[in-house]
């Protein structure tokens, strides 16, 4: 199955409900969670699986708590819409909006400690050494939660993006440890860094009890030569276990953030522009285009670096020793597959 299946009006009520129901229950349930060290990608990766710009966190405000994010499909909503909730300390967001830079203000609101101070726990607790945490290493476990809903979409998908590693602060650890549960799918995008020096092996154990774990190359052009020695990491880490024995590194590159400043073929384009243009469809056409587009060229990178002698459909697998995949359509399959079987 993928985002294009159509399921029956019966199956698109339950689950509708099972993501409304955990919205509610928090950390409990079967949730699909993302995670994965700061920069590597993460929010990217959540948006190309929705096929639709999702994440609006900044950069330099960067994801500083849970986001609970759900495709809504409703055959009677015609206007996308947004619904935005968040609780925290006596506050309480609950709003429909349609607009989705109002949206991206309040992502922006209740992940910014500067602003809102209050919803921070580390910043009114002090830690062991008596003092408070510095606000560029406050993060906090509450999520908030954003819903969209629109009669284009067919499947309702829900993903809880998870604060990105940090070594300045073991926060985004502990809260991740929350949510990498039995029962729950994790997926781990892998950056630049070797995911030894990362967040990685701190959450080795917790990822052993998940119902699946899925590995995501991110930058795979600029990391060509170094995946099979992540595959290995990530293999070797996790160990051996029956439900461990098929573990997979899905490549990925996304290009980079648009700049008008400069004209680059595997640059991403301007989503949220693309959406404001042309709507639901036409950014989910572009995203899929953009990835299908950068798939290509890893594999004309694949077959290069085989001395053009990799003319298989599976050049890109063929460079590589260990069980390494192109693209994210599987990610996708296993992830839908997941919701629908629970």
């Amino acid at each position: 199955m993928d985002l294009d299946s159509k399921i029956s009006d019966e199956d698109l009520a339950k689950l509708n409900r099972k993501n409304a129901l955990l919205d509610v229950l928090g950390a409990e349930g079967e949730q699909i969670v993302t995670v994965g060290d700061t920069s590597s990608g993460k929010s990217t990766t959540s948006n190309f699986l929705f096929c639709f710009p999702f994440n609006h966190t900044h950069d330099d405000i960067g994801t500083r708590r849970p986001c609970a994010m759900s495709l809504v499909p409703d055959p009677k909503c015609c206007n996308l819409k947004f619904h935005v909730k968040f609780s925290k300390a006596g506050d309480c967001i609950n709003l429909e909006v349609s607009d989705m830079q109002e949206v991206a203000r309040i992502i922006r609101d209740v992940n910014d400690p500067c602003k809102n101070p209050k919803w921070f726990d580390c910043l009114q607790d002090t830690q062991p050494h008596g003092r408070k945490v510095h606000v560029k290493d406050a993060f906090d476990k509450e999520p908030v939660y954003v819903r969209i809903i629109h009669h284009r979409f067919l499947f309702p998908l829900r993903i809880l993006d998870l604060p990105g590693l940090t070594r300045s602060s073991n926060l985004p650890i502990e809260i991740a440890k929350l949510y990498i549960r039995p029962g729950n799918i994790c997926v781990l995008v892998i950056g630049k860094d070797n995911p030894n020096n990362g967040g990685f092996p701190q959450l080795v154990q917790e990822m052993k009890h998940c119902s699946q774990t899925i590995f995501i190359q991110n930058f795979a052009s600029a990391q060509f030569r170094q995946i099979d020695a992540n595959f290995k990491v990530v293999s070797d880490l996790l160990g051996e276990s029956d439900e461990k024995k098929d573990v997979v590194l899905y490549c990925v590159d996304y290009g980079a953030a648009p700049d008008p400043r400069y004209r680059d073929e595997a640059a991403q384009q301007d989503w949220l522009q693309v959406f404001s243009e042309g709507g639901v469809e036409k950014v989910k056409e572009q995203m899929q285009q953009h990835e299908r587009e950068s798939c290509t060229r890893l594999v004309k990178q694949a077959k290069k670096q085989m001395n053009d002698c990799g003319n298989a459909e599976n050049a890109f697998e063929q460079c590589f020793e260990g069980q390494v995949k192109l693209g994210l359509d599987k990610v996708r399959e296993r992830i839908i597959n997941f919701q629908v079987k629970n």
